[in-house]
């Protein structure tokens, strides 16, 4: 495996900048966010989900890879899927011969499910990674981190980042309640008990489905410029149709 020590970027900064201005913003005037809004920025001990990300051979560009997870808090990586997506803006132009791997490791950091993802050509944007069925699923109550690998040279280090993960179960009135709700409404009971893998995941799907559609638009942006996300520099970015895991 290769070594992921990530080095703290100056880019990570703006990142606090901005969420330090909307807590402000939080507190004087609600920012006309929802009321889930405030349960997610608000709760749980901070704890850098990501961090940036190793550039390795890949060369220097405007916004740096990036894990679309929670910059600082730990109520943020969360999901109710066996195998869940994870999402990372993608600064690089790729194509089918550049590889590109997913990888989980436990919470001991030993693998538990590497492989190897089958590009296209592909312009900078944001991509859905889901777990496949192949992978085992996640187990209840335990944490993984999930690393996403470019190489972007054959020979040298990737550019990678990552994010954490924990699998929970919700209250069963609740997950009626999703079950029977638009991709919308369901998007904001996850928000709202804190799962932010599947609200994000939801969004972008019916996004993918209706790309012109302002109320889904409206609240991905206001998803990713969440207190504790921080996602601001990214909300404009196309969803890129790529990387399937083998």
């Amino acid at each position: 495996m290769t070594s992921r020590m990530t080095p703290i970027k100056p880019y990570l900064y703006a990142r606090s900048f901005i969420c330090v201005m909307l807590i402000i913003c939080l507190g004087i005037a609600n920012c006309s966010l929802p009321g889930w809004a405030q349960n997610f920025s608000s709760k749980g001990r901070p704890r850098r989900s990501t961090g940036g990300a190793s550039r390795g051979g890949c060369p220097q560009t405007p916004k740096p890879l990036t894990a679309l997870a929670p910059i600082a808090a730990e109520s943020g990586g969360k999901t109710t899927q066996t195998h869940p997506s994870f999402w990372v803006y993608v600064p690089y132009h790729l194509s089918p011969t550049t590889l590109i791997k997913l990888v989980l490791r436990d919470e001991a950091d030993q693998d538990v499910y590497e492989a190897e993802i089958a590009g296209s050509v592909l312009s900078p944007g944001v991509v859905g990674l889901t777990l496949p069925a192949a992978a085992p699923a996640l187990e209840p109550g335990k944490s993984y981190t999930w690393y996403f690998e470019v190489y972007c040279r054959k020979n040298d280090a990737p550019a990678f980042v990552s994010g954490w993960v924990e699998r929970v179960a919700l209250n069963p009135s609740i997950m009626k309640q999703i079950e029977q709700a638009t991709p919308l409404q369901r998007s904001d009971l996850y928000a709202k008990e804190l799962v932010w893998y599947d609200a994000l995941s939801t969004l972008a799907e019916a996004r993918r489905t209706k790309p012109d559609d302002p109320s889904l638009n409206s609240r991905w942006q206001t998803l990713l410029r969440l207190p504790s996300v921080g996602l601001d520099p990214f909300v404009s970015e196309p969803l890129i149709d790529c990387c399937h895991p083998q």
